[in-house]
């Protein structure tokens, strides 16, 4: 055991001594002149025993990536196990040729995601691999690099296969493709886009038919089929995708096709087919008594066009025209008013 003992010197000064010393210590005093009290402090080592565990933060491991992807790379990862467990990770991606890492997935160290995933947004067309850091306190631990992604961003719209010559109503006999295109003219085959087609030329009137038309692109490319124009002319078909650069194709002629069926082009009085020289007659689809006359019926079509020359019915009433030909489909006019003229003779109804 230590104890103390203060003494006094002649000098007015005090100190302090050691008396029943049983072990060895060292002694840090503190000795301040005064004229009455004192204070003082010592420290003395010891011998003890204590423990401590020890942890490693362990990297992230089997970083994935696709292959290839249009603006957006998805990253999954195994976390890190072990002690301690990270709070979270952040992602950095490294594009090829430059060394330099960019924070990911708008992550960093000090924000960092609880999941083993996240979704690079934006990403600029170019080949990149990733790396996930695993984050506790402020300790770190990066990942091995995934494997290389080509980013490729769409831009534009290109035909693949260009529309053959065809005949009016009867399906081009080569089908357009339309690709998705970056930049650099390569085809974005993560793109899904829908692809529209459209003609313009002339007649402005012709119409275009394909059995599905916007067509959602597979594989980066819509393969266009059943498509065709209604109506003999030049043509251009037109390519669109949302906000991508439009495709103009190089142009196609479509030929008058053999006559299928009869149309009017004015109620009553002309009658069309495509290119033909059939022989047309007129008559009345409901007569209910009345009849039709004409100057000349049937009538042979020159340029697809029988005209007909005085016509008339000669009984009041509402009436439809019906014009056939051996062979065609009939078509029907639209409605026609005969009304009563001024009396113009007698006779006898009995």
């Amino acid at each position: 055991m230590t104890s103390l003992r203060a003494h006094r010197s002649a000098s007015g000064n005090t100190r302090l001594s050691f008396f029943g010393l049983t072990a060895a210590v060292t002694l840090a005093v503190l000795v301040v002149s005064v004229t009455g009290g004192a204070s003082a402090y010592y420290t003395a080592p010891g011998f003890g025993s204590g423990s401590a565990a020890l942890g490693t933060l362990l990297p992230p491991t089997d970083v994935l990536v696709p292959a290839t992807s249009a603006g957006t790379a998805s990253l999954r990862w195994t976390a890190s196990v072990g002690t301690p467990a990270p709070t979270g990770s952040c992602a950095a991606r490294t594009k090829t040729g430059t060394g330099t890492p960019t924070p990911a997935c708008g992550t960093s160290p000090t924000i960092i995601v609880a999941t083993a995933f996240c979704d690079d947004l934006l990403v600029l067309t170019g080949d990149y691999t990733y790396t996930v850091t695993a984050v506790y306190n402020g300790w770190t631990a990066a990942s091995a690099p995934s494997g290389s992604v080509t980013i490729s961003n769409p831009t534009k719209v290109a035909f693949q296969a260009q529309p053959s010559d065809a005949t009016s109503g009867a399906v081009f006999t080569a089908q357009p493709s339309v690709a998705i295109q970056n930049a650099a003219g390569d085809t974005v085959p993560t793109s899904t886009s829908p692809v529209t087609l459209a003609i313009t030329g002339s007649p402005a009137d012709a119409r275009l038919t394909c059995p599905t038309n916007p067509l959602a692109a597979a594989s980066g490319v819509a393969v266009f089929t059943g498509c065709a124009i209604d109506r003999a002319g030049t043509y251009t078909l037109t390519a669109a995708s949302g906000a991508l650069t439009a495709a103009t194709s190089t142009a196609l002629t479509v030929s008058v096709g053999s006559a299928k069926k009869l149309s009017f082009t004015q109620p009553a009085v002309d009658f069309s087919i495509t290119g033909s020289t059939a022989t047309i007659s007129l008559g009345l689809t409901s007569p209910a008594g009345a009849s039709l006359t004409c100057a000349a019926n049937a009538r042979t079509a020159v340029s697809g066009i029988a005209a007909f020359a005085g016509c008339q019915i000669d009984k009041a009433g509402s009436y439809t025209l019906t014009a056939s030909s051996a062979g065609l489909a009939d078509a029907t006019s639209n409605g026609i008013n005969v009304t009563a003229g001024p009396p113009e003779r007698l006779a006898f109804t009995a």
